[in-house]
């Protein structure tokens, strides 16, 4: 039947992402540092990411305990996308540049955005003039001490380049501090897990085509 062939679809799947994971964790620390594991599509790098931390938890090179904090996650469009509202959602976050808004309605094609200072205006992207923003979503993620994480894209007013790993070196009050692991990178940066800015980060263990293409 179709929901046995699924569900066969979906056993091997789960056996291949344990099979990745084990592989990535037999590798020596060093070898680790060096090796990121592709994924077709989001939803298995979540798995992956969740697999591996499960071991290097096993394994006590990441803390047991993590906070939970904010990171901000693509929402890839075309550009002909872009212009249609029924693209846009509701506590969505829009880039426009350096600034950034939260989606509040969707009515009539006109999007209401607010930003963090309380300021509202109004975003009719069929009509906009310029260049239309970057859409994000917020995920929930745990970051342990220990974890490898990169930044999901760069800031060059502050020496930021996407794809740089680091590592989680504490955690304290919201702030992140993390520290190079390649030798020449920005050796270390402390992250306001509160700061919109400061959230274009995720695991460096898994990536998808797309994502390690950088920003």
């Amino acid at each position: 039947s179709l929901k046995a062939q699924y569900n066969r679809q979906k056993d091997h799947e789960i056996s291949l992402i344990d099979h990745l994971a084990r592989d990535y964790l037999s590798r020596s620390k060093a070898i680790r540092e060096k090796t990121v594991v592709i994924a077709h599509a989001n939803e298995d790098r979540v798995l992956v990411n969740h697999a591996i931390r499960s071991g290097l938890k096993v394994l006590g090179e990441i803390e047991s305990e993590g906070i939970t904090v904010q990171r901000l996650q693509r929402v890839p469009l075309a550009q002909v996308d872009l212009r249609d509202a029924e693209s846009y959602h509701p506590k969505q976050i829009l880039k426009f540049g350096k600034t950034y808004w939260t989606v509040q309605t969707v009515e009539a094609g006109v999007i209401c955005l607010l930003d963090s200072t309380g300021e509202k205006k109004l975003f009719t992207p069929k009509q906009h003039h310029g260049p239309l923003p970057e859409i994000y979503q917020n995920v929930s993620t745990e970051l342990s001490v220990g974890d490898q994480v990169r930044l999901t894209q760069s800031d060059k007013s502050r020496g930021w380049i996407a794809n740089t790993i680091f590592r989680v070196e504490c955690q304290e009050e919201g702030l992140i501090t993390l520290k190079a692991l390649k030798k020449g990178d920005a050796s270390t940066l402390v992250l306001d897990s509160k700061n919109l800015q400061d959230q274009h980060i995720d695991y460096a263990y898994s990536v998808t085509g797309y994502g390690v293409q950088g920003a």
